[in-house]
């Protein structure tokens, strides 16, 4: 334990004399050492060093590991959550920092520091939606209009593109090609526009630079975006709609919560109480941890839930298809489930790379 108190010592000592790099070699030293002894008060205090040097020498990303890592082992701690923010600030994740800005006032709601760095990070979200052509205050300048209402917004074109998607894909199942098949046509067409304008409300106008590309290309929308571009190419599936289908569903989850609340309040209340008492548990932390966790992280939580839930349907159903279709059938898709959902000419260039469809839904669905 002494190694890494004199670890802890030389980069303090570094430190001060602003030698950053120095200071963050000595940090890790004795996060090797304390994490031997499993000393968990030292390390939280090594990481939230370390993150500090690395926010320093420019390094946004591990700052933002060492910051997590931090509250990894504590996870109300304000000088932890402050060194979180300041990476997010860093990184110009202005909705992400303002939550957690938000969270460490309510823990020290006199500190003025915390209260300027909020105000940077809302000046900050107001300039990025000012100079976004497309997010909806904008919008809503040119068009003369008033700004949204959380119900009003259930009345964009953005929600009823979404609503659209759901209708069209209900619609898909009724055996009738003359409704099911525009129908299929449809819940493409109202998808890719529907992510193609998220994407645009989201990250601005499209640019070809690095930066813009690392926003981008990890959004899930991105990849539901792609999904549905290739099953133009892709003879008409539920299962291969799903994952677009479902994730909708999972979306508008907190609207629907929020309408049966207002028609139902102890419906809500109980159920609200349920998940309270139960949410911890799921998640492996205690229940005062999880009542101080911003109103938007739980919904974000909330939401990963209910998709993942929607997932497990989703491989229910193709199992449940498995199970019904003819032997034949059974033999080719035991070969390649997926690769039955796409059209020849598509397996036949997919052979041509070398890869399977599989490979290439793999990629755009994800994990």
């Amino acid at each position: 334990m002494s190694t890494a108190a004199e670890a802890k010592e030389a980069g303090s000592k570094a430190w001060a004399e602003s030698k950053f790099s120095d200071a963050a070699d000595h940090f890790s030293t004795a996060i090797e050492h304390a994490k031997s002894a499993n000393d968990r008060d030292l390390l939280k205090v090594l990481y939230s060093n370390r993150s500090a040097c690395y926010l320093k020498l420019g390094q946004t990303s591990p700052a933002l590991l060492d910051a997590n890592s931090c509250l990894g082992y504590d996870s109300t701690w304000p000088k932890g959550l402050t060194r979180k923010g300041d990476a997010l600030m860093a990184l110009k994740r202005w909705d992400d920092a303002q939550e957690v800005f938000e969270a460490l006032l309510r823990l020290s709601p006199e500190d003025a520091g915390i209260k300027r760095k909020l105000d940077q990070v809302r000046a900050s979200l107001l300039q990025q939606e000012r100079s976004n052509p497309f997010s909806v205050p904008q919008a809503q300048s040119r068009l003369g209009c008033e700004p949204f209402s959380f119900e009003d917004r259930m009345s964009t074109v953005h929600s009823y593109l979404r609503l659209a998607i759901i209708a069209f894909g209900a619609g898909y199942m009724i055996p009738w090609s003359a409704i099911s098949r525009p129908c299929h046509m449809m819940f493409l067409l109202c998808a890719v526009v529907h992510y193609v304008w998220f994407l645009l409300n989201k990250h601005g106008r499209p640019a070809f630079t690095r930066q813009y590309a690392q926003l981008l290309l990890p959004d899930t929308c991105t990849q539901l975006l792609f999904l549905a571009v290739m099953q133009f190419a892709a003879h008409s599936y539920y299962l291969a709609m799903m994952p677009i289908l479902l994730g909708e569903l999972g979306q508008g989850a907190p609207f629907f919560v929020k309408k049966i609340s207002e028609s139902n309040p102890d419906v809500m209340e109980k159920a609200i109480a349920t998940v309270t008492q139960y949410m911890p548990q799921a998640l492996g932390i205690t229940a005062e941890q999880y009542a101080s966790m911003p109103e938007g992280t739980k919904w974000t939580i909330f939401r990963t839930m209910v998709s993942y839930c929607m997932l497990q349907v989703w491989e229910f159903l193709e199992f449940l298809d498995f199970l019904l279709c003819d032997k034949e059938q059974k033999q080719s898709k035991s070969k390649s489930s997926v690769d039955d959902v796409f059209s020849p000419e598509l397996s036949e260039l997919c052979a041509s790379a070398g890869r399977s469809s599989t490979t290439y839904i793999t990629f755009v669905c994800g994990n």
